[in-house]
């Protein structure tokens, strides 16, 4: 699959798209070993490109640069969300992410 600067990648063909229970069904609750990944993976395939839009949520959860606190935390709570886009509304480019435990880490719950 080649890489294009201006279109991108080209669509996966769906065939090659994994569905999204493989991974989550059978997980090993013990991490891998990082120096394994690095050493096996990593530096055996650095040359290597992966398309994650499959896996992705085309319009993730996210509030604007001047939306309180409470909204949020709202956010959080009400759809259980562990990471929130801060974009800015002029000209919605992502300007950060705030995620759940930075928020509750100053929450007295």
């Amino acid at each position: 699959m080649e890489y294009d600067l201006v279109e991108g990648f080209p669509d996966t063909p769906q065939h090659k798209v994994l569905p999204f229970f493989y991974f989550n069904e059978g997980a090993i609750t013990k991490d891998t070993d990082a120096k394994f990944v690095l050493e096996n993976i990593c530096d055996k395939y650095d040359s290597e490109l992966v398309d994650l839009r499959p896996y992705m949520q085309r319009y993730p959860h996210q509030i604007l640069v001047h939306d309180n606190l409470r909204k949020a935390v709202e956010l959080f709570r009400h759809f259980h969300l562990r990471h929130l886009c801060v974009v800015n509304p002029c000209d919605n480019t992502l300007r950060g992410i705030v995620t759940r435990k930075d928020i509750f880490k100053y929450m007295w719950l």
